[in-house]
């Protein structure tokens, strides 16, 4: 038990530092190719945080067990709602410029109604559905690298100094080791609370579709926790946003190429429109110019809280 204790201890502390990497090297990779920070967010950043999505979501369509990956990407991204931006918004209030939502978020949206649309017909979301998840994907990270090269000038001027690129190498080497250490603290956090509740007799079912499922959105929540706490406000932001597109484009559309994912009929009326909920409370970061802060993370938390209530307690 002590043993498990203090993995767990080393997996928070590993998160903590690895997201702390990530932020301070993004942030200095955005000043370097004047691109805007929630570009690097949502691209690099987010990438990074949803491989562990992907891992576990390919093994399990490798092993036939579709539904489990398809209900890791749809709870990956309430989680990354409901518990990575929560938290994040008690730890600082989280507003960033309109200018850097007015594309992103909409496309997050039409994503998230994208694959609740594909669900909903037959049942299946088949190789042609995600065939246009991953092109979709495609065209929205060349989109937004575009229209940020536009801005380049202004947002060289607007920071005023000129970085040292030399050290751009150094710091994409950090930023992928970063990364490394978000998937390995992780997973020692995810095994050592499952070995840790067990003890306690908790059933494995359970165990995986709360720790296991919450584990897979751990990088996230590190990684915008720390951008919050930091000030780096439009990491955080594009770090949710980006990944709940890198989950539906790069996760379900990859993988439903792969092998069609069948979809649950009490699904679709549970966890799927919850998955909207949860993207659309994303909405007053575009509609208040003051963003969200504690009020908002402790409803957006207690929304998460009632959907995990709902999910273990409806039949089978």
């Amino acid at each position: 038990m002590l043993v498990h204790i203090l993995l767990l201890t080393a997996g928070i502390v590993l998160l903590f530092f690895s997201g702390s990497l990530v932020v301070r090297g993004a942030s200095f990779t955005a000043k370097c190719l004047g691109i805007r920070k929630m570009v690097i967010g949502m691209t690099v950043v987010a990438f990074g945080t949803s491989a562990p999505e992907f891992v576990v979501s390919l093994v399990a369509v490798l092993m036939g067990k579709k539904d489990i990956a398809l209900g890791n990407v749809v709870g990956s991204n309430i989680a990354n709602v409901g518990l990575a931006l929560a938290v994040a918004a008690l730890v600082a209030p989280i507003a960033v410029s309109r200018r850097n939502l007015v594309v992103e978020y909409p496309a997050m949206i039409a994503l998230s109604l994208a694959l609740f649309g594909a669900a909903l017909t037959g049942g299946i979301i088949g190789r042609i559905e995600g065939a246009i998840l991953v092109m979709s994907l495609i065209a929205f990270i060349v989109y937004t690298g575009i229209l940020s090269r536009e801005n380049r000038d202004q947002q060289s001027r607007l920071q005023g100094d000129v970085p040292d690129k030399s050290k751009l190498p150094r710091t994409l080497i950090l930023i992928l080791l970063g990364l490394v250490g978000l998937s390995a603290g992780s997973k020692l956090l995810v095994d050592s609370s499952v070995q840790i509740l067990s003890v306690f007799g908790v059933p494995e079912f359970i165990i995986g579709a709360t720790v296991v499922a919450i584990g897979t959105s751990l990088p996230e929540v590190a990684t915008t926790v720390v951008g919050a706490w930091k000030g780096e406000r439009e990491i955080a932001v594009g770090n949710i946003i980006g990944s709940n597109v890198f989950n539906i484009g790069m996760v379900a559309g990859t993988l439903s190429l792969i092998a069609p994912l069948h979809v649950a009929p009490e699904t679709l009326k549970c966890e799927f429109p919850l998955m909207l909920f949860f993207a659309f409370l994303m909405l007053p970061l575009l509609l208040r110019e003051k963003g969200v802060g504690r009020v908002w993370g402790v409803i957006a938390g207690a929304a998460y809280a009632a959907f995990l209530v709902i999910a273990f307690s409806r039949p089978g």
